[in-house]
């Protein structure tokens, strides 16, 4: 007796030889719940083929190395159903895929999960014919170089014949010539430390305040965090748009990197913050959007939240949501060990043809005559883009009343807008239409602020006030701002990955 399981298929040979006269063999089997055996029919058999299924999975990143603070990589999975020619009519329908690092990332087996991005691994896979491929991407964080990933994608034809395949990636740790990691930075004297501080006033230290022309609020030899052009004075402009400078003497730089055992994550901001400073006062490039971005939204995220270094309360991993400022500490230690490598590897495509991914919102090519540029000494560059109250609101989205600004994307990915805007109408008048190319758009209700330009990232009314995240490839692309609501303002922007 050989039990068969239900929906698999069997091959079956018989042999037999003829003797004399009319001799024949019939095959018989029994069926469950009956207790006669029955001769199998034609319909219950099918001719024997050599052709097989198969399904062939690549798994790849740009990231190829990881600093050994760890790193969010993109990972693109490609799909290839490469079974015989002979089963052309038989398609494959992909049950999961599983990385063994960071568990399901999609599951087919009770209906795919809907998502807004599309190619992205947990959105609605197609069933694959034979010669056809499919490409998705997730971004993980991984942790450290050395890490084996085994991605397992599991697929089912329709014929019964179940698949299941493994891509295997390792990644490796990387550091960029002269740069040091927060690690490295903690454990070198204070002697070394202060090769990077700066010195500059005429006696001998550093000014750390917002007027030059006043006595110093603190003669001290440091570093000045946000001083971009090292002049040892935190600007006005500065002030304003990133709220504070941070200041650090020599002795609490010292501290600030020595304290790698805390869990607020105040320290561990600040900490990757100071590292990343003293590698772009080493003399380690910096100037890539992701970067500078970063560095402006943790002095932002810092003020906001409080200096650690002046008390308050511990801001604790497991019950903060970092929400717009999620990846600033990610992109810092990033740097801190790939420094001048990461942000060239961030222009692979050559030089931008036209703007970066950050600009001033008063520079773009205006369409129609209802927006306007305003001259004003409290925005960034001393303008804003708005439609002023004389003019109307365009409720829907009209492609003649926008403004346009090409942007050059350094490498393909998602990308979000972070945004500086204001709503000098009690805050009642807070909208724009987003879009990218010939997109579709986003009805972005932005934040309130009467009096101030605010940080806010581009969301989407439609989706719940989510943030947009844009997949965009490598080169030029057309950010359009609409009208929607007069007197809204918006001040600058930057698009970052």
């Amino acid at each position: 007796m050989i039990n068969l399981v239900a929906g698999q298929r069997y091959y079956i040979e018989a042999e037999y030889k003829e003797n004399l006269f009319g001799d024949h063999f019939s095959v018989a089997w029994q069926k469950p719940g009956s207790g006669n055996y029955t001769l199998m029919l034609c319909q219950d058999l099918e001719p024997f083929s050599t052709a097989t299924h198969n399904l062939d999975i690549t798994v790849e990143t740009s990231q190829t190395s990881v600093p050994t603070s760890g790193a969010l990589v993109e990972y693109r999975v490609t799909l290839t159903n490469s079974s015989s020619a002979e089963l052309g009519a038989v398609p494959i329908q992909i049950q999961s895929i599983t990385d063994s690092k960071h568990g399901v990332i999609a599951d087919n087996t009770s209906g795919w999960t809907p998502s807004f991005w599309e190619n992205t691994c947990w959105w609605w896979i197609p069933e694959l014919w034979v010669g056809q491929s499919w490409t998705c991407s997730y971004t993980r964080w991984v942790s450290g170089p050395g890490e084996l990933h085994d991605v397992t994608v599991t697929g089912l034809a329709t014929d019964g014949t179940a698949l299941s395949e493994v891509a295997t990636i390792e990644y490796i740790g990387d550091v960029g010539p002269g740069v040091k990691s927060t690690d490295v930075w903690a454990a070198d004297t204070t002697a070394v430390i202060q090769e990077q501080t700066q010195l500059i006033d005429t006696d001998g230290d550093m000014d750390i305040d917002f007027d030059p022309s006043l006595a110093d609020i603190r003669d001290t030899e440091g570093i000045l965090i946000g001083d971009y052009d090292f002049d040892g004075v935190c600007d006005m402009w500065q002030a304003w748009w990133l709220r504070n400078c941070i200041p650090l003497s020599t002795a609490e730089i010292q501290a600030v990197l020595a304290n790698n055992n805390s869990t607020d994550m105040r320290d561990k901001t600040l900490r990757s913050l100071t590292a990343t400073w003293l590698n772009i006062a080493a003399g380690n490039e910096y100037e890539c959007a992701d970067m500078r971005t970063a560095i402006n939204l943790s002095l932002i995220w810092l003020n906001d939240n409080g200096n650690p270094l002046n008390g308050g309360s511990p801001i604790l991993a497991s019950s903060y949501t970092w929400t717009s400022f999620e990846y600033a500490q990610v992109w810092l230690d990033w740097y801190n060990s790939t420094g001048g490598n990461y942000c060239a590897a961030s222009q692979t495509g050559g030089t931008p043809t036209c703007g970066s991914t950050s600009q001033e919102a008063e520079i773009g090519t205006i369409v129609g005559n209802r927006m306007e540029v305003v001259s004003d000494a409290t925005a960034n560059a001393g303008a804003y883009l708005h439609t002023p109250n004389s003019k109307r609101s365009k409720w829907r989205i009209s492609d003649f009343h926008r403004t346009d600004y090409c942007v050059y994307i350094p490498a393909d990915g998602y990308y979000v807008i972070d945004a500086w805007v204001r709503t000098p109408q009690r805050g009642r008048d807070n909208s724009f239409f987003v879009r990218f190319n010939n997109g579709d758009y986003a009805l972005w209700d932005t934040a309130k602020d009467q009096n101030n330009f605010v940080y806010d990232q581009v969301s989407s009314r439609s989706d719940g006030g989510a943030t947009v995240r844009w997949y965009l490839t490598q080169g030029e692309h057309t950010l359009k701002i609409h009208l929607r609501e007069n007197g809204t303002q918006i001040d600058r922007f930057d698009v970052r990955f």
